[in-house]
C-alpha cells in the first residue's frame, strides 16, 4: 500500500489529478453504467480543477524554479527524466491557453457542468443528456472516456513529469509504530514537497 500526501498546494493538486485520471481510466476496462457514471463524475471534478487559469501559471513558475536546481544533478543522474522536464518546461512557457483546453469544447460535458453549477443535488443529476449517455452501449461509453482521456493528455503529461521529479528525490526511512501511531519529524529546510508512506498490505 502506498499513500501520498503533501503540505504544499501544487503537489497536493497533482496527486489529486493523478488519482482522478486513474479512476477514469478504470472505466475503460468495465462496461457497467455505474462504473462509467463514476468515471464521468471524476471527469467533471477534474475539469473544475484544471479550468482555473492560475494552475497553468503555478506549474510554469514551479518548473522555472526547479530548473536551476535540477540542472546541477538531474542530467547526470536521470537524463531521460531531465529531457522530459525540459520539454515540459518549454511547453508550459509557450502555452497561452488553459491546460487541456480541447476538452472544454465538448458540448455534452459542458451541459453537465452547467447543471452542477446551478447547484443541482446529487439525486437530480440524471439530466436527459446523462440518462441517454448511460443507456448507450458500453463500447460507446468507453470510446467517449477514451476520447476525453486523450484530450487530457496535456495535463496528465505535466503532472506525470512533475511528480516523477518529486519522487526521484524521495529518501525513505523506516518508522516504528509507537502506541498505534507513526511518528516522524519532517525537515522544514528545504520545504517538504511530498510525503510517501509504504505499508505492507
Amino acid at each position: 500500500i502506498i499513500y501520498q500526501q503533501s503540505p504544499q498546494f501544487l503537489p497536493k493538486v497533482s496527486i489529486r489529478i493523478e488519482n482522478l485520471l486513474a479512476y477514469i481510466r478504470e472505466g475503460l476496462h468495465e462496461s457497467h453504467p455505474i462504473t462509467h457514471h463514476y468515471a464521468l463524475k471524476n471527469i467533471i471534478e477534474l475539469l473544475k480543477i484544471i479550468e482555473k487559469p492560475e494552475l497553468r501559471s503555478r506549474y510554469t513558475k514551479e518548473f522555472i524554479r526547479l530548473e536551476y536546481t535540477l540542472s546541477k544533478v538531474l542530467p547526470q543522474q536521470a537524463p531521460d527524466l531531465w529531457q522530459k522536464f525540459e520539454e515540459t518546461s518549454i511547453h508550459l512557457q509557450n502555452c497561452v491557453n488553459r491546460l487541456s483546453s480541447p476538452i472544454f469544447q465538448d458540448q455534452f460535458l459542458q451541459s453537465l457542468r452547467m447543471r452542477i453549477q446551478e447547484n443541482w443535488q446529487e439525486c437530480e443529476l440524471q439530466t436527459p443528456q446523462l440518462y441517454r449517455w448511460l443507456h448507450q452501449p458500453g463500447h460507446y461509453r468507453k470510446e467517449c472516456l477514451k476520447s476525453w482521456l486523450n484530450d487530457l493528455q496535456e495535463i496528465e503529461s505535466i503532472v506525470q513529469v512533475y511528480m516523477n521529479i518529486l519522487r526521484f528525490f524521495i529518501h525513505y526511512s523506516q518508522v516504528q509504530v509507537n502506541q498505534n501511531y507513526y511518528h516522524q519529524l519532517i525537515n522544514g529546510n528545504p520545504v517538504c514537497q511530498l510525503i510517501v508512506l509504504k505499508l505492507d498490505a
